[in-house]
């Protein structure tokens, strides 16, 4: 018999200690969410790497488009020829070529450009636009351009706004989102 009470006695003990253990094991992993969270949520201050793009206010590109004063078009692509050298996203301090616009819409860039006389605050803003996505999109400016303020252009499809201003950066956002990676099947 001593034996069998021995034997209840620790089967006693095994299921007082289950609950214990689970409830134990969930407040430590609880302990360890929140630590986590506090860690990544509490820095202060723009984690280092990150821009700040401004926020969207429209969620549809022609009407957004519409209140900037820009215009969505159809384009026809050129026929460029061998794609050497390849194009690379990034932030240009002179005008770029057709031909490597074309190539670097081929390759399912966006292709940014405006006109010199775009003020400062608008070209800093739209080096943070172009630093969100640095891989998928090119800004450059142009010296030729005389209407447009600032024309993006994607593989079939072209974004012309005749003034820089909020509701520009708004179309410019959503034509982006939007034709980022069109590309001519290979």
């Amino acid at each position: 018999m001593r034996q069998a009470d021995v034997a209840v006695s620790r089967i006693g003990a095994g299921r007082l200690g289950g609950p214990l253990r689970y409830l134990a094991g969930w407040l430590v992993a609880g302990l360890v969410v929140a630590g986590l969270a506090v860690a990544v949520l509490g820095r202060g201050g723009e984690p280092s790497g990150r821009v700040a793009v401004p926020p969207v206010r429209e969620i549809a590109l022609t009407p957004a488009a519409s209140k900037a004063g820009c215009e969505v078009a159809d384009r026809r692509p050129q026929h460029v020829g061998a794609d050497r050298p390849r194009p690379a996203g990034g932030i240009y301090e002179a005008p770029i070529t057709a031909r490597l616009r074309e190539r670097a819409v081929r390759r399912g860039l966006i292709v940014i450009e405006y006109r010199h006389d775009v003020a400062d605050g608008s070209l800093e803003t739209l080096n943070a636009l172009q630093q969100a996505v640095p891989a998928g999109t090119i800004l450059a400016p142009s010296w030729t351009q005389r209407r447009s303020a600032l024309v993006a252009t994607a593989f079939r499809r072209r974004l012309s706004c005749t003034r820089v201003n909020p509701a520009t950066f708004d179309a410019l956002l959503l034509f982006r989102g939007r034709y980022l990676g069109s590309a001519p099947p290979s």
